[in-house]
């Protein structure tokens, strides 16, 4: 099996584990009060241990467990990983639907995306469902030519409308 073979089912073994963050109150505003690491800002932030840097969506918080940023209110996670020495156009060619689908995932779509540096990229959309039978989507965002900089957003199906434009955003922004 190849190197890259292996990284994927460690990553998607990972990072699917971990998506059910509960609100008890439902309050989103409530969420956020007191909250220290609470992003309100428009500028760019370094992601600790991945090289990368974005914009992250308004009132996400950091979230160094997972190398990103959490929105409570919403169930949103945005999860960084940086994969040296590998184009993403590598990784890109592995991502059939077939293996989505060996995975746990249904395949919805893939998208050619540019970003603000001009750099293209790539997204590809799947859709699971937790234990808790939430349903989700998760984006799985790859750039870099010569480091891949692969990025999961995890959001509950129903909130997409409200949030796609902002996750966009945040995704052209990755440096």
């Amino acid at each position: 099996m190849n190197k890259i073979l292996i990284i994927f089912i460690f990553i998607f073994t990972f990072v699917s584990s971990g998506f059910s963050q509960k609100n008890d109150d439902g309050n989103l505003q409530k969420s956020f009060q007191n909250k220290d690491n609470l992003i309100i800002t428009d500028s760019l932030i370094f992601i600790s241990n991945t090289n990368v840097s974005l914009i992250p969506p308004k009132y996400f918080e950091i979230d160094s467990s997972i190398n990103g940023f959490i929105h409570k209110g919403s169930h949103t996670t945005i999860q960084t990983i940086f994969v040296p020495n590998v184009a993403f156009q590598k990784i890109e060619e592995k991502m059939t639907a077939q293996y989505i689908k060996s995975q746990g995932f249904t395949f919805v779509e893939k998208k050619q995306l540019i970003l603000d540096s001009g750099q293209e990229a790539v997204l590809f959309f799947v859709t699971f469902t937790t234990k808790e039978n939430m349903e989700f989507e998760r984006i799985m965002f790859f750039t870099g030519n010569q480091n891949t900089i692969w990025i999961n957003v995890n959001y509950l199906i129903i909130m997409k409308n409200l949030i796609l434009s902002e996750i966009t955003k945040c995704l052209k922004s990755v440096q």
